[in-house]
């Protein structure tokens, strides 16, 4: 299950990785090149609400093995678009994959567990993402120099493939654990329980509103590659800055997974909100200083400002997903999920935007880190409407306050 959602984090962000060879091969303007990747995040927000809405209803293995299908076809496609155009098409359909597949697993994960269990590997599940960025680094160092962009995206669809296969052939071990283990089998669908209730309103406000700010912050540092050549390094310099950055984001969630039944998740994610405000505004100034002269001293503050963002994002997000696995009855918890990652992706679809006009613009990348202090600030905001904070020194059961 964790091998789907590390594939679908190397998906989400290897386009981010060969962004600066694709501008340059087709001699486009990083606000066109963002068609792409907010074509892709669009695409996701849908599928997250499709696959939690079919999940509920038909089981949520079913809808993961098909979105996996998708994904692994439509990835190793790219590889023959000639366009923006073309590529922003296709990206739209992988998103749809891509989203499913989220909300599938970790729903399917989860749903098997006793509710104590939850809130760990719900957070757990956030080191997939920086997992898959780690692994995308490392398909574009190995494979781009020599083979170029196109081949980067053939390998990743045909490791999705081979993953396929793998959990298509496989017994579903979890399933049949489910039961004894006071969880819910998630071959069958549940039953189903109303998801806009009063019970159900301020997390259904809260965590998405603050998944949202979570999602600016993460989709922001897709940019990192085109920051760091915009800044004149060179593309494996460039890549070596976003591996800085996924290398942290993979220890976050260990972390969370962790300390989150001793200090709660409120604590934990209003303290890692701050320190990432904080940070954003000084790699807003440490960056400024570069462009006006560059220097190692600087540039050695920057990828440590970069590893620093990914570890307070990693922590955040699985944070959040311990909170979301928990928080929901088995009826309504795939749909609560989805519901979640769609606006989530709206914020992220707003980063991609955003942050290409103002790489474009005369604000750089000074202003795409005081933008993303900004939204930050919505997410301490919906981390105080959330009624459902996992507790310190409880059980992880919900607090349904």
């Amino acid at each position: 299950m964790l091998i789907a959602l590390i594939l679908e984090g190397l998906d989400v962000q290897l386009l981010s990785m060969v962004g600066p060879k694709v501008i340059q091969e087709w001699q486009i303007s990083n606000s066109a090149f963002s068609q792409a990747l907010a074509s892709a995040v669009v695409g996701i927000a849908l599928g997250a609400a499709l696959g939690g809405w079919i999940g509920d209803h038909v089981g949520h293995r079913r809808v993961l093995l098909w979105s996996m299908f998708g994904c692994a076809a439509l990835t190793a496609l790219t590889a023959l678009t000639q366009n923006i155009i073309q590529m922003a098409t296709v990206r739209f359909f992988t998103g749809i994959a891509i989203g499913a597949t989220a909300t599938s697993t970790l729903v399917y994960m989860t749903q098997a567990l006793r509710p104590e269990g939850r809130a760990s590997v719900g957070a757990l599940s956030g080191a997939c993402g920086p997992a898959g960025g780690m692994l995308g680094s490392v398909v574009v160092l190995l494979i781009e120099p020599g083979h170029g962009w196109h081949a980067c995206f053939i390998a990743a669809g045909a490791a999705m493939l081979l993953t396929l296969i793998i959990l298509a052939t496989l017994p579903a071990p979890v399933a049949s654990m489910g039961p004894a283990r006071g969880g819910a089998n998630p071959d069958a669908p549940p039953t189903k329980t109303p998801l806009f209730t009063a019970k159900n309103r301020r997390i259904n406000v809260g965590a998405p509103l603050a998944f949202a700010g979570i999602t600016y912050m993460g989709y922001s540092f897709a940019w990192t590659p085109m920051i760091l050549a915009k800044a004149g390094l060179p593309l494996s310099e460039a890549v070596m800055g976003y591996l800085a950055y996924n290398v942290m984001a993979l220890l976050g969630p260990l972390v969370t997974s962790l300390v989150i039944s001793r200090i709660g998740t409120l604590r934990l994610m209003i303290t890692a909100f701050l320190i990432g405000i904080a940070n954003a505004i000084l790699l807003a100034n440490v960056v400024g200083l570069h462009q006006a002269g560059p220097s190692d001293a600087l540039r050695f503050v920057i990828y440590l400002g970069i590893g620093a963002m990914g570890a307070i994002y990693s922590i955040l997000a699985a944070a959040l997903n311990g909170l979301l696995a928990c928080g929901y009855d088995d009826g309504c918890r795939g749909r609560g999920i989805g519901l979640a990652l769609v606006v989530a992706r709206i914020g992220g679809l707003a980063a991609i935007i955003a942050g290409g006009m103002i790489l474009d613009s005369a604000f750089g990348p000074t202003g795409l880190f005081y933008v993303i202090a900004a939204t930050l600030i919505l997410g301490v905001c919906g981390c105080f409407i959330i009624n459902r904070h996992v507790p310190a020194r409880q059980s992880l059961a919900p607090v349904l306050a």
